[in-house]
């Protein structure tokens, strides 16, 4: 399996668009995430592992929003492209640092 590249590539800021779009999308899952954990009766669900931590990551990312620290890599502070926030709105990391975590070779 190939390891795309590490180099780094310019990174734009997010614009306020972006970050607003992203700011609903989060809204929205953590809202889809709440609503799935009441029964049909309407007694609460515990959510299950899973759904428990995206529910928190997701916190966290609107938090991040909130603090202005959003799309800033936890790792090494670059930034984090949109088109990965696009695909996983809560990442705290850039791919770089992701792939890092992972043990995948730089390069």
């Amino acid at each position: 399996m190939s390891v795309p590249s590490m180099e780094t590539t310019p990174v734009a800021p997010l614009t306020r668009e972006q970050l607003a779009e992203l700011s609903d999308e989060l809204q929205m899952e953590l809202k889809r995430l709440t609503r799935r954990s009441s029964a049909a009766g309407g007694e609460p669900v515990q959510p299950d592992e899973r759904t428990q931590t995206r529910m928190l990551l997701i916190l966290d990312a609107l938090s991040r929003i909130r603090a202005r620290t959003y799309g800033t890599c936890t790792d090494c502070r670059g930034p984090i492209p949109y088109e990965r926030l696009a695909a996983i709105p809560e990442a705290r990391t850039c791919m770089a640092c992701s792939w890092n975590r992972q043990g995948v070779p730089n390069g």
